[in-house]
């Protein structure tokens, strides 16, 4: 029933694929919990720090931790698939004396990465490779090179941020809302990412003006198919087993985007032509009304000399 407290140092503690380096932490032993407070290591090449609460009596522990600048390249859990730094915040509670501690892990917190790469993933290559873009070529009228778009992504696969709130249950982190930006796009999603190492998120991929303007040149043309804030929005999905995940998107919703756009921009021709026809028209018939006016005249001239 007696109790302690302290200062522990440790130069390294292994635990499954983690390591801690550099470990140092106060600590309160009772009969009943060991906690353990100002907690700090280096993880992963970066830094953890926070607080912990095992219960002796039930194993379960509860945590509150901040990670800064952790490589992803170190992670098991996405070791392969992505490269760049983490900052995570999560608190939550795990039983120690379950089996698989990942299946009782209940968590909630935010990540956002610096410098981040997804060289496996491929995202616009993906979409651009899609078979739905032969059939927008067809489209009558449209003057769209998505060869051009389709060289210009395949050698520009950059990855700037990504952030999210998450939640973690049942051996999986459910990503509540986040955003993917890059130089020329920018990705909303939700979805789940099971700690086995399998992703199925679904969101909206926003493809910019600038992008676009690389398959579109024409001005009229580029407005109508980025009519959404200057962008061009797919519907997506990403799903499959790390690191071969495939992209998939609504190919309907997308051909039928490019066809609305080409009726509008028809329908707009249209009125241009049939507002050039009217001016053309009004212009005739000013010329002629000027023309009669000059004859008019001339005539009442002529006959005043003439006496007539």
């Amino acid at each position: 029933n007696g109790s302690a407290s302290g200062a522990v140092q440790a130069s390294s503690i292994a635990w499954e694929e983690t390591l801690l380096k550099n470990a140092k932490a106060d600590f309160l032993y009772s009969a009943q919990s060991f906690k353990v407070k100002k907690a700090k290591a280096n993880l992963y090449d970066g830094e953890v720090s926070g607080d912990a609460d095992l219960n002796l009596k039930t194993d379960v522990i509860s945590f509150d931790f901040d990670v800064k600048k952790a490589k992803l390249e170190k992670m098991p859990s996405v070791k392969g698939f992505t490269k760049g730094l983490a900052n995570l915040k999560f608190k939550g509670s795990s039983d120690l004396s379950s089996k698989d501690i990942t299946e009782t892990l209940n968590a909630n917190g935010n990540v956002q990465t610096l410098d981040l790469e997804i060289p496996r993933l491929k995202l616009l290559q993906q979409i651009f490779e899609k078979p739905v873009w032969n059939r927008i070529k067809k489209i009558k009228g449209l003057p769209i090179k998505v060869s051009s778009v389709q060289s210009y992504v395949k050698k520009h696969q950059a990855v700037d941020n990504l952030k999210s709130k998450f939640a973690i249950k049942n051996g999986a982190v459910d990503f509540k809302g986040g955003s993917l930006d890059m130089p020329l796009a920018s990705l909303d999603f939700k979805g789940a990412y099971s700690l086995k190492n399998a992703v199925d998120v679904k969101g909206s991929l926003y493809l910019k003006k600038q992008l676009m303007k690389k398959a579109v040149s024409n001005p009229q043309w580029l407005n109508l198919i980025c009519s959404r804030n200057d962008k061009l929005k797919i519907p997506i999905t990403i799903k499959g087993a790390l690191p071969d995940v495939k992209v998939s998107i609504d190919e309907k919703a997308l051909y039928a985007h490019f066809q609305n756009a080409a009726i509008r921009y028809a329908k707009g021709a249209g009125k241009q032509k049939l507002k050039d026809k009217v001016i053309e028209t009004v212009k005739n018939k000013k010329v002629k009304e000027k023309v009669k006016s000059i004859h008019k005249d001339v005539k009442s001239k002529v006959g005043n000399v003439l006496g007539l």
